[in-house]
């Protein structure tokens, strides 16, 4: 029907096809762990707009860490490092998951961020989900009234073509990669009907 909307036929958590944590090079792993020890259990995001690996990593003494890898020259690594430039410049008060950590070594860019318990709304949106986000949007509009100066030059952005060219870019460094549908079963999600 025109006009009409209706929820995702895929859920939210089934959209990315990312590398698992098993299939980053050893190396890259490696300068990962070095730094928080091995890790006893990772989940690769299902969610999310890039190819490139997202995961929840649990290490041996039982801390979270969401990490992001991507081989450096990459339009994801360029995003990743953007991301932790403006996530470190932004009010304390801003909700967001901080910055602990970002690393080079082997080719790659990793961003460890702190660990968010969350999920995407229902839909459509429980009463209590609009109400969270709106008051998360209040405090983000009260702190970002003023915004500090370096994140106004960080948030300084491309041209709409510019931004097209990046992201037909990033589809074709993607390539022809494996069927969609071994995509959904390997996060445990059905295809589409």
């Amino acid at each position: 029907m025109p006009g009409s909307t209706s929820p995702p036929t895929v859920p939210y958590g089934c959209k990315a096809y990312r590398p698992t944590w098993d299939e980053l090079p050893a190396a890259v792993r490696g300068v990962f762990t070095d730094r928080i020890g091995p890790v006893v259990s990772a989940h690769t995001a299902g969610g999310g707009f890039t190819p490139a690996f997202a995961g929840l990593l649990t290490a041996s003494d039982g801390s979270r860490h969401f990490l992001k890898a991507a081989a450096v020259g990459t339009l994801c690594a360029g995003w990743n490092e953007r991301e932790a430039d403006v996530i470190a410049a932004l009010p304390a008060r801003i909700p967001a998951p901080r910055v602990r950590r970002t690393a080079r070594g082997h080719g790659w860019f990793l961003l460890c961020l702190e660990p968010i318990d969350g999920r995407m709304p229902h839909q459509p949106w429980h009463p209590h989900e609009l109400t969270a986000a709106l008051e998360a949007q209040t405090v983000i509009s009260q702190q970002l009234a003023r915004p500090p100066a370096g994140l106004r030059e960080l948030m300084r952005v491309p041209s709409f073509a510019q931004h097209a060219a990046e992201n037909l870019t990033l589809l074709a460094q993607r390539g022809p990669g494996p069927r969609p549908d071994a995509g959904y079963a390997r996060l445990g999600c059905r295809p589409p009907p």
